[in-house]
Order: C-alpha cells, then structure tokens, then sequence
C-alpha cells in the first residue's frame, strides 16, 4: 500500500496512507496545490498532479462476515488519541501509588489503611473514563470499549488492563511516527509531526 510525504506548515509530514490524505482534502487541510511525494521516490509534486487523486479509487471490499462498520473507514483521532492516553497514565499513576499507600499502611498496622483506597477509586473510575474516550478515539469497536471498561474496575486486573490498553496505545501513536515517553506524547511532539489543535 503506498505512503506519501506531504508538506504542512512547510514542513514533511507522514508517511500517510491515502485514506489519510483524501480525508485531509475533504476537511481542507490539503489541497490540490500541496506538495506530497510518494515514499521512496525522490520528487515532490503538487497533491493535483499525483496520480492520489487522479486515479479513482474503488472502496475495498467488505470484511467477511458481515457489513462494513461505519466507522471502519474514518481516520483515527491521534490528537485525541495522545491526550487521553496522557491522562489514562496519569490515573495508573495514581493507582499505583495509593495502592502502595495501602501497603504502607497495612505494613505499619494502621487504621487508616482505608483512607487511602478512596484516592485508588477516583484514580481507577477516573482511568476508565479516560480509557474509554482513548479506545473510542482510536475508533475500537463498542463492545471492546465496555469490555475493558468492565476489566478496569476490577482491583488486580484493572492494573493489567490499563497496561494492556497503553501497550496497544503507543504502538499505533508509534505507527503514526510520534515519539510515545512515559506519560505518552507530549503536545511538543504533536506539533513537530504537525498534528494541530488542543492538547
């Protein structure tokens, strides 16, 4: 499947896939006039004069199995996607230390050890709204989504889910060419890749 470069803000962004492209004219963010050159080749043409917007692209075929979903054909959300796996980590973050609180606690014989499972409960509720809008902006199926929701509220497993869901996280943040840190992707290296808007 074939890649392009394209120049936003005077700057290459991409690869990208065509979907990825055509999506970029029908929401304006290119034009006929922007310079794309496909990957591998060593010339940049105007996005017109590419054979991207020439040749007319027939829409792939269903999966087996049934229809095609809706929103099977729309681009992901990667700014949406970056900003609410930054928070989802920021969650397990809290999780992980009020469970060590906990642990602390417990080890000291203390009657407040309960005090500290209230932070790992609005940590916990607070990473499955975050989760959820992360998946949703990835565009994962619903059932997925209340799947893992269901998962993350459950004490042990909640922690393995929402490491399971980062791993999954970074790795498309990865295949978009963003640079995934500790607390995921920082809105600086959002905007080098040239991905706009708040984050």
């Amino acid at each position: 499947m074939s890649q392009w470069y394209v120049v936003r803000d005077n700057q290459p962004v991409g690869p990208l896939g065509k979907l990825e492209i055509l999506h970029g004219v029908q929401t304006g963010e290119f034009n006929r006039s922007t310079l794309v050159c496909r990957v591998g080749a060593s010339e940049w043409s105007p996005l017109g004069d590419d054979e991207l917007l020439r040749a007319p692209s027939a829409p792939p075929p269903p999966p087996r199995g049934g229809p095609r979903q809706s929103g099977a054909s729309q681009p992901w959300d990667v700014v949406g996607t970056a900003r609410n796996h930054r928070f989802m980590l920021m969650c397990l973050v809290g999780m992980l230390g009020s469970l060590l609180g906990i642990a602390f606690m417990v080890g000291m014989r203390s009657e407040s050890a309960s005090l500290f499972s209230i932070p790992y409960w609005i940590c916990a509720i607070t990473a499955v709204v975050f989760a959820c809008l992360t998946l949703s902006a990835m565009r994962v199926h619903v059932a997925l989504i209340v799947v893992s929701a269901i998962l993350l509220l459950a004490p042990c497993i909640g922690l393995i889910t929402v490491l399971v869901i980062s791993q999954v996280v970074q790795q498309r943040l990865r295949s978009a060419g963003l640079k995934v840190g500790f607390f995921g992707v920082s809105s600086d290296a959002l905007k080098s890749r040239g991905y706009g808007g708040r984050f």
